[in-house]
């Protein structure tokens, strides 16, 4: 028997902001100051900033939390598609986008020592994790001996959906822009630190700019295969066995 839940609860979205999730999988808001710290007393140079820069990774900024009820999923085989089961499901997702600062080099940065002015580049954001978190099935209906079903296909069916609907509703409220903005923040704010541990750099100014993507990057979380088994028909809004 499957929860019974009541639902009437559209897309929610919490945006939360940063966050740091390092190469690792880790996620600690103390590490900057930790990583600082080995450039006290260097002399200042451009590797000095990237080895420096390097190692926090993949750098997650930014995140967003949906809940979707009412993801519901219809199958339908056998001869003339007399079998048709379904469920509805409610279910709970995350998506997140990062900027790789894993191959940054001495060429993305421009020092201008007469200006004090440093600019580093940086690679646009891009999508690396979309995951469904929960996800509850309810209202199961047409399942009879002759025309038996795993709820379990059922459920992956509806988690093809939720990642598709919860990544493309990530990008369309700003996802990436806000992912951008926010790490522009902490990576100014990291090199300021930076800078200020290394022997007369008092007073440079620091800009992180980006460059600009011809397209947005998906981690492979976020293009879920087709469920094995199953095609989707649009126009009767209905998945079939293949």
């Amino acid at each position: 028997m499957r929860k019974q839940i009541p639902i009437v609860i559209a897309i929610v979205i919490v945006l939360i902001s940063v966050c740091f999730a390092f190469a690792a999988g880790a996620m600690n808001t103390l590490v900057l100051p930790s990583l600082i710290q080995p450039a006290r007393g260097q002399a200042f140079s451009t590797q000095t900033v990237i080895n420096s820069v390097r190692p926090l990774g993949q750098l997650t900024t930014y995140e967003a939390q949906f809940a979707k009820a009412g993801v519901s999923v219809s199958l339908r085989w056998g001869i003339a598609g007399t079998c048709y089961v379904g469920a509805k499901h409610a279910v709970q997702g995350t998506v997140r986008a990062a900027i790789d600062l894993t191959k940054l080099s001495e060429r993305d940065i421009v020092y201008d020592q007469s200006a004090k002015r440093l600019i580093l580049s940086l690679p646009s954001p891009t999508v690396v994790a979309c995951s469904v978190d929960e996800i509850i099935q309810y209202d199961a209906f047409g399942a009879t001996p002759l025309c038996n079903v795993s709820y379990d296909e059922l459920r992956q069916v509806a988690q093809y959906i939720a990642i598709n609907n919860f990544r493309d509703e990530a990008q369309r409220s700003g996802l990436l822009e806000r992912a951008q903005s926010q790490a522009k923040v902490l990576i100014e704010s990291f090199l300021h630190t930076l800078l200020s541990n290394l022997p007369d750099q008092a007073g440079v100014s620091v800009t992180a700019q980006f460059v600009p993507a011809d397209q947005v990057t998906y981690d492979r979380a976020c293009h879920p295969s087709l469920p094995l088994g199953w095609t989707y028909d649009a126009e009767r809004n209905i998945w079939q066995r293949n």
